[in-house]
């Protein structure tokens, strides 16, 4: 059973700030850029959930979800998994402190509380605009002098947060993935396959 929680932490993880740099040269200075001059986006991923490692440091077999998510930083958002198949999945918000769900394939639906499913970091990086300094301290990731990829380090400072830290990666200054580690020590790896910055969104976009 798909944990509420979790598919938001995973897929609102996206949040943080996507879009085309402009060759700043460094992983960490593409974030702080993109998180200023990002107020709403449409993603298309594949994101991966993976099992805590065991005892060997193994981390198993993960959970791969294609999606698509809608957003804006007032709050709102839409995600859909799976798009298209039987067992389409779709989370959304529309900004009335409540988060709406709906299983396609077995017909289930129900909704809860924004402030409840939604992971802190999630919240404040969905709320708040130009702070990502404030709220996820980073360092570049070393790469290799010929590489394309840069990377960053990001270490979340929100309280009761259930992500510890993740990294953020782009190749021709553009965002190619971001990995997040939850406290219960799985992972999450999100592949970007294709971004739209500061699309234009209405209410009813937020609906299920």
């Amino acid at each position: 059973m798909i944990r509420i929680r979790h598919l938001a932490t995973a897929a609102l993880a996206l949040l943080l700030p996507l879009g085309a740099a402009q060759a700043i040269n460094t992983a960490s200075a593409d974030l702080v850029a993109l998180d200023k001059t990002t107020t709403t986006g449409y993603l298309e991923a594949r994101i991966a959930l993976y099992p805590a490692p065991d005892a060997k440091g193994n981390a198993g077999t993960p959970s791969v979800y294609p999606a698509q998510l809608l957003f804006s930083r007032d709050g709102r958002f839409r995600l859909v998994l799976r798009p298209g198949a039987n067992n389409e999945y779709r989370l959304a918000a529309s900004g009335d402190g409540m988060v709406s769900w709906i299983d396609m394939g077995t017909g289930n639906a129900s909704k809860g509380a924004y402030a409840t499913l939604v992971d802190p970091f999630v919240r404040t990086m969905l709320g708040t605009i130009g702070s990502i300094t404030r709220f996820a301290p980073m360092k570049e990731l070393p790469m290799g002098s010929n590489s394309i990829t840069r990377g960053a380090s990001l270490q979340t400072n929100v309280y009761g947060s259930g992500i510890v830290s993740g990294r953020a990666w782009f190749g021709n200054d553009k965002p190619t993935g971001f990995e997040f580690v939850l406290s219960d020590n799985r992972r999450i790896f999100v592949s970007v396959l294709s971004f739209k910055q500061n699309v234009t969104v209405k209410p009813g976009d937020f609906s299920l």
